[in-house]
């Protein structure tokens, strides 16, 4: 379980696209998305970063480009943390792979 924890993680650790401005302002990625099966996730800015919060649990979202954002999990454990958007650019869910054999999770934007 620990290999293929580390092996999904090795696209998220190496990926060349760094330090690219995100599309949005932070503004727009704040609310709360919700999943039938993972209930929801509440995004905030708290001291100029974004905010993850999911089961009690707090992550910090550090900007990796474009409308994707990595979460440290544990010291050896990262996830991308990808933001979804309709026709007209708003953010409308976000996508996360929280167990690493299975397809990403999309949570979907509250109105």
């Amino acid at each position: 379980m620990l290999k293929s924890m580390e092996s999904a993680n090795e696209a998220a650790r190496n990926s060349k696209k760094e330090s690219l401005t995100p599309s949005h302002s932070l503004e727009e990625y704040v609310g709360i998305y919700e999943n039938p099966g993972y209930g929801s996730v509440k995004i905030q800015i708290k001291d100029n970063n974004l905010k993850l919060t999911y089961n009690n649990i707090e992550y910090t979202l550090n900007h990796k480009c474009y409308d994707i954002f990595i979460m440290k999990v544990m010291d050896y454990y990262v996830i991308s943390v990808i933001f979804n958007y309709d026709n007209d650019g708003n953010i409308k869910s976000v996508s996360i792979p929280f167990e690493p054999n299975i397809k990403e999770i999309l949570f979907k934007k509250e109105k």
